[in-house]
């Protein structure tokens, strides 16, 4: 059974009142006859398993609307997503060819497994490693999502979830991304002609994706599309 109400009371105090009545639908007594004062009251989704899915005040326009998504998605046996962050945050300010990890918890509060299968960003470099991820109905599930510094400039965009649901978008906070050095340029002048030209390239392709003392030039570990970026920066220039 789905259960909609209002009442005055805290979110605690219908958590005891669960408890207590050991009852799936923990329906609370309105607070006044009066439907005036439902202004100042909250508005609760409980699902058919008893667990609250939404809770919000029922002044709020927006409250509102949220509530009925959750009711129809219950009703119609969908999967619904409840962001919990408004904006995920990486850094304020990263060095050029370094990576942040960054948790963002995916909550679905509707009546189906909700199925998390790739990200889109609107700028820069983004990947979720463990996707896709399964999510119970009523359950929550911790998602890493990575940004590789790979593109200089103040960047500034979101990031949208793509599932069996409605996709849904989370902001990230802006990140400024350094230029990419220019003192270590001079090592990619692998064959030492003093130029950096085609037969160099030639060895940094055989080394890609592999680890490389001279040619990881962010020391990362690992010869990566960073690393090139900052190679072709040099092609065709001589070593002074």
């Amino acid at each position: 059974m789905l259960g909609l109400d209002v009442y005055n009371g805290s979110r605690a105090q219908l958590t005891g009142f669960k408890t207590v009545a050991r009852v799936t639908f923990p329906l609370l007594q309105q607070a006044a006859n009066n439907t005036n004062s439902f202004s100042r009251e909250d508005l609760i989704v409980v699902g058919q398993d008893g667990i609250i899915r939404f809770y919000g005040r029922v002044a709020s326009a927006s409250a509102r609307k949220s509530a009925q998504q959750v009711v129809n998605a219950l009703l119609s046996n969908r999967p619904l997503v409840q962001p919990i962050l408004s904006s995920l945050f990486f850094d304020r300010q990263v060095s050029f060819g370094e990576r942040r990890t960054t948790q963002v918890t995916i909550q679905n509060i509707g009546n189906a497994p909700l199925t998390v299968t790739g990200i889109q960003a609107s700028f820069g470099n983004f990947t979720a490693p463990s996707l896709p991820i399964t999510v119970a109905p009523g359950t929550s599930q911790k998602l890493d999502v990575v940004f590789t510094a790979d593109t200089p400039g103040n960047l500034s965009g979101n990031i949208t979830f793509l599932s069996n649901a409605d996709p849904f978008q989370v902001a990230i906070t802006p990140i400024t991304v350094d230029q990419p050095p220019v003192t270590s340029i001079p090592q990619a002048d692998i064959n030492g002609n003093g130029i950096i030209d085609f037969p160099d390239f030639l060895t940094f392709a055989q080394f890609f994706g592999k680890p490389h003392a001279i040619l990881d030039f962010n020391n990362n570990g690992t010869v990566d599309f960073p690393d090139f970026l900052i190679f072709a920066q040099s092609f065709g220039k001589s070593v002074n």
